[in-house]
């Protein structure tokens, strides 16, 4: 999964995959995908395929970027080198960078375990990737919304259609009406990852040339999550 063609790559724009009246061409991208996951399957003797190295800085600094953070692959490498030194002169967006980096290791461990997700587990990435800047509370009823979303993601559709309609939706719930005071875009997109991992669908990674725009409207973040899923398992296929 680290060589050459095998690396996480980012979603791009949304390729062809739609009828002529805007719809997406679900018997289309079912069968090539199913087709592609049961592949997968064989492969790896019905076990979770485990996530290549270049996933962690990819999507680290992929997520940053799509909210106005400087992260480059030079800086993420930096942040996590191991050693006495490196903590000692760790900067603040160092940490930030470390720590979502621990959480994304953190949530592939738990998805090839089939654990449930935890409201208290999303508050400590909030807090982490807050880095000591995350000052205001949820509150009640913010708390009670993570609480609905947390328990719709632990219960996942595993048809393809309705699961990634599902996935959709939420993601696009989460970033037109935020449920983080600070670094909204930046936990939806773990959540996101989540998500798909509980449906049996592998990782996504946007790249930060996407309009946001683009983001925050379910029919073309459907058509780009395909698009990312399908390219995904032709990495693990690979």
């Amino acid at each position: 999964m680290a060589s050459g063609r095998n690396q996480a790559r980012p979603i791009r724009q949304p390729p062809a995959g739609q009828a002529r009246n805007g719809a997406i061409d679900w018997p289309m991208w079912i069968e090539r995908i199913e087709r592609k996951r049961r592949s997968a399957n064989r492969s790896h003797n019905g076990a979770v395929a485990r996530t290549p190295q270049i996933y962690y800085i990819n999507a680290t600094c992929a997520s940053f970027r799509l909210d106005g953070m400087e992260c480059s692959l030079h800086e993420a490498h930096d942040a996590i080198q191991p050693g006495a030194a490196h903590r000692r002169f760790r900067s603040r967006s160092a940490q930030r960078i470390r720590n979502h980096v621990a959480i994304l290791h953190s949530i592939e461990g738990t998805l090839r375990n089939n654990w449930p997700l935890k409201s208290a587990a999303v508050l400590r990435w909030y807090t982490s990737i807050s880095s000591g800047l995350s000052t205001n509370e949820l509150g009640v009823e913010k708390m009670s919304r993570l609480e609905q979303i947390v328990r719709r993601i632990d219960s996942p559709q595993l048809r393809l259609q309705p699961s990634v309609q599902e996935i959709a939706r939420t993601h696009v719930e989460l970033l037109n009406d935020p449920l983080f005071p600070s670094f909204n875009g930046i936990l939806s997109r773990l959540l996101l990852r989540y998500h798909l991992g509980r449906c049996s669908l592998p990782f996504v990674i946007f790249d930060e040339a996407i309009p946001i725009s683009s983001l925050m409207l379910e029919q073309s973040l459907t058509l780009s999550l395909l698009a990312s899923i399908d390219e995904s398992f032709d990495s693990l296929l690979a």
